[in-house]
């Protein structure tokens, strides 16, 4: 049985999953200020219209009171004559931003200015900070000398994680199985050990790994324990039980994962895929499993820019579609994982999405056992299907998980009256 704190500190039963700040959503007042495109999804860049000068303001409820970590960017467009018309970062084709223009940024009462240099032009600035309690109060103020909207810097949407609440560790004792794995990059693959290098999702190589990642083992909303890391590894006995693992890096999404359940006398192997921060209108997609079967496959279908001509499939055979605007990242034929797929722009037509059991011709039974999890990353939300959930559908030997309208961005889970089996 999982234990419960003894105390009378507000809990949470359910360990609160990372939570994505759309800071309109949010917002209490504001003048000369919106988001990239409202009426839409995958639309997180919060900046001034054309006016000169703006701000916005809000609060942010969080479910339980304790300590938050706030992760988010911040980013200016910068010119290149032959970005793509509609693009606004990292480049776009408007003009010469103006290094003046500057944001003011207030978040539960510690203030932060950004001018938009040539630092930050073309670039993104990544800002972590610890909220405790159990609100999130923002002002952001910007100032520019142009009213030229599409040359204005901008801030992303953030996401915060539970660290902890007011709970104190639950007192667990033995029996206990052994715990181990190791931390990598969802985009190459690479073990995210400190000091190495690893892709942003866009660039190989370009990131070096700044330190081990923060791994946190949950019941509900208390911290149970802070796994120690070693050059991306860990190895440790826990006390058995059903825990929820979390993990926290800069500059990437937190890793969230309700099954990570210890068995006395069992060895749990977890593999902890961090995905790095999207630029604005991109998303990714991230597959894991268990150790069987060996080999999963992602699967997108993407419609072609011309209506009129057939879609293109991004799979292990063909890895990339429309000059890799769409592409298969990494391919794990191990087991558990990750196996990714980046989208850096949309066309109209409907994005479908499936996993199959490689050399598999059956019934799906083998499948049905292979504990398998799908994350679909945007810039505005984190979302996750579940295979033992039953989310989504299983035809054969292939997990119909979800699709995506080009135009609108809407994600729909996949149904047999939804997505179309192949």
């Amino acid at each position: 049985a999982t234990p419960a704190p003894s105390s009378r500190v507000p809990f949470l039963t359910e360990t609160p999953r990372p939570m994505s700040i759309l800071w309109w959503d949010h917002h209490t007042a504001q003048q000369n200020v919106r988001p990239e495109a409202p009426e839409t999804a995958l639309a997180s860049e919060t900046k001034l219209d054309n006016a000169l000068n703006g701000f916005i303001e809000g609060t942010v409820q969080l479910p339980v009171d304790g300590r938050w970590l706030l992760q988010y960017y911040i980013g200016g467009p910068a010119y290149d004559r032959n970005a793509p018309d509609g693009q606004n970062f990292p480049t776009q084709n408007v003009g010469e931003p103006d290094a003046t223009d500057s944001m003011t940024i207030e978040i539960n009462g510690e203030t932060a200015v950004h001018v938009n240099d040539a630092n930050l032009q073309g670039h993104r600035k990544f800002v972590s900070q610890t909220i405790e309690g159990q609100q999130l109060t923002f002002k952001f103020s910007f100032s520019s000398a142009h009213p030229t909207r599409r040359l204005h810097p901008f801030v992303a949407t953030g996401q915060l994680t539970l660290l902890r609440d007011r709970n104190p560790a639950p007192q667990i004792g033995t029996p206990t199985g052994e715990f181990k794995g190791v931390a990598v990059n969802s985009c190459d693959g690479k073990k995210l050990s400190p000091r190495s290098r690893v892709s942003n999702g866009y660039t190989k190589n370009i990131w070096r790994v700044p330190q081990d990642a923060n791994l946190m083992i949950f019941q509900g909303s208390t911290l149970v324990m802070t796994v120690p890391l070693n050059k991306g590894k860990f190895k440790l006995p826990v006390p058995a039980g059903r825990y929820t693992c979390v993990a926290t890096m800069p500059r990437y999404y937190t890793f969230y994962d309700d099954d990570c359940s210890i068995v006395a006398g069992k060895k749990r192997k977890k593999r902890i895929a961090m995905s790095p921060m999207l630029n604005p209108g991109t998303a990714r997609i991230v597959l894991q499993w268990g150790k069987k079967p060996r080999d999963l496959d992602s699967y997108l279908l993407v419609p072609h820019k011309n209506p009129r001509l057939p879609e293109c499939e991004v799979n292990f055979r063909k890895k990339k579609c429309h000059s890799g605007v769409v592409r298969l990242d990494v391919d794990n034929v191990r087991g558990y994982g990750p196996e990714t797929i980046s989208i850096d722009g949309f066309h109209p037509g409907k994005y479908q999405y499936k996993v199959n059991h490689y050399g598999q011709r059956g019934n799906g039974a083998k499948l049905r056992l292979a504990h398998a999890t799908v994350a679909l990353y945007t810039e505005d939300s984190t979302k996750h299907w579940e295979l033992q959930a039953r989310q989504g559908f299983i035809d054969k030997d292939n997990w119909y998980v979800f699709s995506i309208d080009g135009t609108t961005k809407e994600i729909t889970t996949c149904t047999r009256d939804t997505c179309t089996t192949t």
